[in-house]
């Protein structure tokens, strides 16, 4: 099985940053039961990124052995350890400066969407003490909508996949709320738009449909348009099959950055938890983060 090294894009609302997440989820990182699955995340940092890793625990108490040569076959049920429990690992790695990173993903594993559903989770409890705290000394109808206002949004995320994974991803979606190209020249020329095009440096047009659109037109006509046309990307905002918001966004790049064998991986991982940032692996996942070119922007 192979570990997968994903391209993943946060963008937090107004009135705090990432840092400020982050800081809150490190001083507020009890386990969490999100999805019928008990996470556990530790946050720390390092080279100038956000680092983490998720480690989510099943409840199951036995697994599956199965073997086999040339004379016999057998499956055979196992007792977890006394006292444990399965558990899965995602590492991560954020820039401070441009919310772009790694995130590790395998087979089972807390997939990228899920994360970002539990990031927010954290988000939105940061975002309401803020506002608890801010309307103390609140005195008035207009300062309570000031102060909504200030704290408006909330906290979102990107896949960042290259134009074969994005035309995949996209089908998968069960519908597809939006679609934003930017472009690499401006199209307004001559126009009431013409003030501002000769001075912007790039153009985005977002389209909308609903809910029921076909899948299969809509990521046919978005690969014609990004073939045909001068564009830099596109982004897909839509609905996966878990009834989530999912955000796909194409630029030119792997979709993965890496891949490592799990077996390697998951040996070198009998370790502390609250200790993972001196992790070789960690240390893998920076380097890889550091020399992607489409991390930086």
């Amino acid at each position: 099985m192979k570990i997968k090294l994903l391209g993943i894009n946060l963008e937090s609302g107004s009135g705090f940053t990432l840092a400020n997440l982050f800081n809150y989820i490190g001083q507020h990182n009890d386990p969490v039961d999100i999805g019928g699955y008990g996470r556990f995340l530790y946050i720390d940092e390092r080279d100038g990124f956000h680092v983490g890793l998720l480690i989510t625990t099943k409840n199951q108490k036995k697994y599956l052995e199965f073997k086999h040569d040339k004379t016999a076959a057998k499956l055979e049920a196992k007792d977890v350890s006394e006292g444990a429990k399965f558990a899965d690992f995602n590492f991560f790695a954020i820039n401070k400066k441009t919310g772009r990173g790694i995130y590790q993903y395998y087979h089972h594993s807390c997939s990228l969407n899920m994360f970002g559903v539990i990031c927010r989770s954290y988000y939105e409890r940061l975002r309401q003490a803020q506002i608890s705290e801010a309307m103390k000394t609140c005195h008035s109808t207009k300062e309570e909508k000031a102060i909504k206002k200030h704290f408006a949004g909330t906290l979102k995320w990107e896949i960042v996949v290259r134009p074969e994974a994005f035309d995949a991803l996209v089908r998968s979606l069960k519908s597809i709320k939006a679609v934003t190209l930017t472009l690499s020249t401006l199209a307004y020329e001559k126009t009431v738009f013409t003030p501002i095009s000769r001075v912007a440096k790039r153009m985005t047009q977002r389209y909308t449909f609903a809910p029921k659109t076909p899948i299969s037109s809509l990521v046919s006509g978005i690969r014609d348009v990004v073939s045909k046309a001068d564009v830099d990307g596109a982004k897909v905002e839509g609905i996966g099959q878990d009834g989530l918001e999912q955000v796909i966004k194409l630029i030119n790049t792997p979709d993965f950055f890496g891949s490592f064998d799990f077996d390697a991986v998951a040996s070198t991982m009998t370790i502390t938890p609250k200790d993972f940032v001196e992790s070789a692996f960690l240390t893998e996942i920076i380097k890889v983060a550091k020399s992607a070119p489409a991390l930086k922007a």
